[in-house]
């Protein structure tokens, strides 16, 4: 009884082993296509472009990346209405698909 503890062990060690491995590569990061890519890069385009013809929206602080039509804002804005705003304008891009905002107000009076 007592040999077959230590074989026992072994073989949960290596299950549990096998499974972290199983689940590291299940987590790893899914690479873009080209395609996917310049979807992206038109999405922030264009977003930029909207942001532009809204005269509410300053953006020189704002940093616009898109992922599969997810767009992430982050950066600072001026005003407690530039949070919605911002997400309004970017929402409103033919393509993108969610609204990430991690903008941050800063008081500049």
């Amino acid at each position: 009884m007592l040999a077959q503890a230590p074989g026992r062990a072994i073989r949960v060690a290596m299950t549990i082993q096998t499974l972290i491995w199983v689940c590291a590569c299940a987590t790893a990061p899914v690479v873009r296509t080209e395609a996917e890519q310049l979807a992206d890069d038109d999405i922030v385009a264009r977003v930029k472009v909207a942001f532009l013809h809204d005269l509410r929206i300053y953006d020189a602080h704002i940093e616009i990346t898109a992922n599969r039509g997810v767009v992430h804002l982050s950066g600072v804005v001026s005003y407690a209405d530039d949070f919605a705003e911002t997400w309004r304008v970017a929402k409103s891009v033919a393509g993108v698909r969610k609204v990430i905002s991690d903008l941050q107000l800063v008081d500049r009076r």
